[in-house]
C-alpha cells in the first residue's frame, strides 16, 4: 500500500516482503519479486506528483506537412502551435472517465483546455486508444517512465516538471487544424506544379507524336525509294534484255548475209 507524507506518496509496502518491512520508494527488497509493485509504485507516484503539484512539462506542439507535388518536388511546412514549457494546471483529476476511456490524469490549462496525461511504465497507448482520442477530440500526451525503474522522487519531478524527451504528444485537435491550414498555404505551389506537370505531359505527347510522324515519313520515303529502285532495276533488266535481243538479231542477220555470199 501507499503511505502519504505531506501530500506526497512516500513509501510502498510490497506484499512479497515480510509483514511490516517497508522498502525505499521504487526499490525492490533484495531477493523479493517486486517488479510489478515497482512498476505500480512509479505509475502511482507520477500521477500523485502531478495531482499535488498542479504542474506539468508539455513538449512543443508542432504541426508539419510534407507533400510531394506533381513534379516530384517535396514541399515541407511546419508551424509551432505552442512552445515547450512547464505549465501550471488549473484543475487535475485522476482516472476520470472521458467517453469510453479513463486517462491516468486529466488536466485543465488556462487557454489550452483539457489534456489527458498517460503515464507509461510497461503499457503504452496503442493505435486503438489514439483513434479513440481523435474521435473524442481530446488532446493527450504520454510520459515514458519505462527506463526509470529505480527512480527517486527527484528524478520523477525532473521528468514531469522540468522537461525531457520522455513526454510526447499522442494527439491534439489543433494539430489537424494547423496541418489543414499549412496544406492551404502550399496549395498554390502544388497547383502550379500540377499545371507544369500537365504542360510537360502535353510536351512529351507532342514530342512522341512528332517522332512518330517523322518515323512514318522516313518509313514512307524508304518504301518509295525501295519501290523506285525496284522500278529502276526492272527497267534496267528490260533495257538489257532489249539490247541482248538486238545484238542477237544483228548477229543472226550477219550470219545470214554470209551464207548468201557463199
Amino acid at each position: 500500500m501507499w503511505l502519504r507524507m505531506s501530500g506526497v506518496l512516500a513509501s510502498c509496502i510490497c506484499e512479497a516482503l515480510p509483514s511490516g518491512q517497508a522498502r525505499t520508494p521504487f526499490r525492490a527488497f533484495p531477493g523479493a519479486d517486486c517488479a510489478s509493485a515497482t512498476e505500480t509504485s512509479i505509475h502511482l507516484a507520477a500521477k500523485q506528483l502531478i495531482y499535488d503539484r498542479k504542474l506539468f512539462f508539455f513538449p512543443a506542439l508542432i504541426a508539419s506537412v510534407e507533400v510531394p507535388d506533381a513534379m516530384a518536388t517535396v514541399h515541407r511546412a511546419s508551424r509551432m502551435i505552442w512552445a515547450s514549457a512547464s505549465r501550471e494546471l488549473l484543475h487535475v483529476e485522476l482516472e476520470q472517465a472521458v467517453g469510453s476511456i479513463r486517462p491516468d490524469v486529466l488536466v485543465d490549462l488556462a487557454g489550452f483546455g483539457k489534456i489527458a496525461v498517460e503515464v507509461a511504465v510497461t503499457h503504452f497507448a496503442d493505435e486503438s486508444k489514439i483513434a479513440t482520442l481523435r474521435e473524442l477530440g481530446l488532446a493527450a500526451v504520454e510520459v515514458d517512465l519505462s527506463d526509470v525503474r529505480d527512480a527517486t522522487f527527484e528524478i520523477l519531478e525532473a521528468i514531469l516538471f522540468r522537461g525531457c524527451s520522455a513526454t510526447t504528444w499522442l494527439h491534439h485537435p489543433a494539430v489537424e487544424a494547423a496541418e489543414a491550414s499549412l496544406l492551404e498555404e502550399i496549395e498554390p505551389a502544388l497547383a502550379a506544379a500540377r499545371v507544369a506537370a500537365l504542360k510537360a505531359k502535353r510536351a512529351r505527347e507532342a514530342k512522341r507524336l512528332l517522332e512518330y510522324e517523322q518515323r512514318s515519313q522516313a518509313e514512307s520515303e524508304r518504301t518509295d525509294q525501295q519501290r523506285q529502285q525496284g522500278f529502276d532495276r526492272q527497267a534496267a533488266e528490260v533495257e538489257q534484255q532489249r539490247r541482248e535481243e538486238a545484238q542477237q538479231q544483228k548477229t543472226e542477220q550477219f550470219l545470214a548475209a554470209g551464207e548468201r555470199l557463199c
